[in-house]
């Protein structure tokens, strides 16, 4: 302990001593060397040497036991107490020749902190977004929406508004909209074989070549008008056509399908059982997010997702829908205009053919006699076709 106490008095003597006068009257310190000091003390020292007054609140007992150790040369009171106060963790603001000093984040609110209040009227941005962004890197800052359409209310102590006004005003940039054209194709079981999208099959391998000249390699058919002929020759369908505008870096969706309802028990009333009802989508869905790069190609990220009821299982509680999902995920990079393909997705179906002669055929117990039954299984695969394009 007599060890640092000699310690801090020599280097108080170096801070002492080695300061001057600058030409704005401020007091530059030539020398600052402190070693495993008390923070609060050393702001007291150079507040004293800058003509600084200092009020402290909100500061606990064990605030007194924040160590520091800085080497400094040629630096100004101000900066000098700044960084001793952020690397120690305390609030401060400055007003005239008085710094006052606080720990504690609700201050910001609720002491003598100076307080600043900006409305930020946003163009581009959502202001629950901005604020969103705002509350994670300026936790203090207090933000909600104005009573405008497209308003930021931002409130806290003056340096962090100006840098949350900042950040605000470099998000609220105009982006790039992103016009997405796709198409929804359902391939007949015949008609993928021909396209190419039976995996392991001989004849139904895709064909690439590399361009000598070039160096490019690709495929040696376009593939759209192989779809486009399956569609004529009633091996396809074409079950959506969607265009969708998006804006840079925001989520698109295309939903193509039904809403399947079924009873669930709500709750009993003395004898009575009540019922309410919901819903599960089943159907083909394309979940779609556009980004531009800054060399003008289009990373696009998306999820297809082809669904259906397998089955309907009987519970207590009644029937409810067992549903078949098939998705993917992936990420790829395009140039503007170029289209996307997304296979893969093979959905099967069953059902039954019932053929039976003509009153015969309904006879109760022997009707079945006269009666034929066939079951079916079909294939099909869902292809999705994506071309973005700039606008």
């Amino acid at each position: 302990m007599i060890i640092r106490i000699l310690v801090f008095m020599v280097c108080f003597r170096l801070f002492a001593f080695g300061s001057c006068l600058a030409d704005d009257e401020e007091v530059i310190l030539r020398r600052l060397d402190f070693i495993d000091a008390n923070a609060m003390d050393v702001v007291r020292m150079i507040a004293e040497r800058g003509d600084y007054s200092l009020v402290m609140g909100s500061i606990p007992a064990n605030g007194s036991l924040k160590k520091i150790t800085l080497h400094m040369k040629d630096v100004g009171c101000l900066e000098a107490i700044d960084h001793v106060l952020k690397m120690s963790g305390y609030r401060y603001e400055i007003r005239d020749k008085t710094i006052l000093i606080s720990n504690l984040p609700h201050d910001i609110v609720s002491s003598a902190y100076r307080n600043k209040e900006e409305v930020l009227d946003l163009k581009h941005t959502f202001a629950e977004e901005a604020g969103s962004f705002v509350s994670k890197i300026f936790p203090d800052v207090l933000h909600c929406p104005g009573p405008a359409s497209n308003t930021l209310i931002i409130r806290g102590d003056s340096e962090n508004v100006e840098r949350a006004r900042l950040l605000v005003k470099q998000l609220d940039r105009p982006g790039a909209q992103i016009l997405i054209e796709g198409s929804v194709i359902e391939v007949s079981e015949s008609g993928m074989e021909e396209l190419g999208l039976k995996w392991g099959s001989e004849t139904g391998r895709f064909k690439f070549a590399i361009d000598r000249e070039t160096g490019e390699f690709g495929l040696t058919e376009d593939i759209m008008v192989v779809l486009n002929r399956l569609a004529s020759e009633g091996k396809a369908e074409i079950l959506a056509e969607p265009k969708v505008l998006s804006h840079d870096g925001c989520e698109s969706s295309i939903n193509i399908g039904s809403r399947i309802p079924y009873a669930v028990p709500a709750g009993v009333n003395s004898d009575t059982v009540q019922w309410t009802v919901q819903y599960i989508d089943a159907g083909v869905s394309l979940k779609i997010v556009p980004k531009v790069s800054a060399d003008g190609y289009i990373d696009v990220f998306f999820r297809p997702e082809v669904s259906s009821i397998s089955e309907w299982r009987t519970t207590s509680a009644g029937e409810f829908p067992v549903i078949t999902t098939r998705n993917a995920e992936s990420r790829v990079r395009v140039k503007e205009g170029e289209t996307i393909i997304i296979g893969g997705l093979i959905n099967k179906s069953q059902r039954e053919n019932l053929s039976k002669i003509f009153l015969l055929g309904d006879i109760p117990l022997l009707g079945f006699l006269f009666q034929n039954r066939v079951k079916e299984e079909s294939k099909t695969e869902v292809v999705f076709t994506i071309t973005p394009k700039i606008i």
